[in-house]
């Protein structure tokens, strides 16, 4: 679920009762709406994994905040912890890892030379694939921008 919809409680209830894996981003929301979330699905669905984002493009190390990866595992200790990374690299996701992140969803492009001014900012696909089989998570997304010209 985007970050957008961390709010949205009648939505996640309803996508948690496919009884499929679910995977909510945190960005822009406060403790007490992943919280919320959290206590919206768990009774619903268990397949859960939390993300810590920063709802930034790119965001800079500095405010990554991955800090609240280990928050989010004390909190909650029966779900997968990740990070919706959205730097420049991969250097912020294996250090994620080594906080407890077990997922990691990069915003990626397929190719530098793109139309949209933001993908020189974002990582590659032949950045992220030896940085997923290195870090062996639990779940691996990647999102991909990919935009043609008309």
């Amino acid at each position: 679920m985007a970050s957008g919809e961390l709010k949205n409680i009648p939505l996640l209830t309803h996508v948690a009762e496919f009884q499929k894996p679910m995977i909510i981003s945190t960005g822009g929301g406060t403790m007490e709406d992943v919280n919320r979330a959290y206590d919206a699905v768990m009774p619903i669905n268990q397949q859960l994994c939390i993300l810590q984002c920063t709802a930034g493009y790119p965001a800079e190390f500095d405010e990554l905040n991955l800090n609240v990866i280990t928050t989010f595992r004390e909190r909650f200790p029966n779900t997968t912890i990740g990070l919706s990374s959205h730097d420049n690299g991969i250097a912020m996701a294996v250090a994620a890892y080594m906080l407890g992140a077990r997922s990691t969803l990069p915003l990626t492009t397929p190719g530098k030379g793109r139309i949209m001014p933001s993908h020189w900012n974002l990582s590659d696909f032949a950045n992220w694939s030896g940085t997923c089989n290195a870090q062996e998570p639990r779940w691996v997304m990647v999102s991909s921008v990919s935009m043609t010209a008309r």
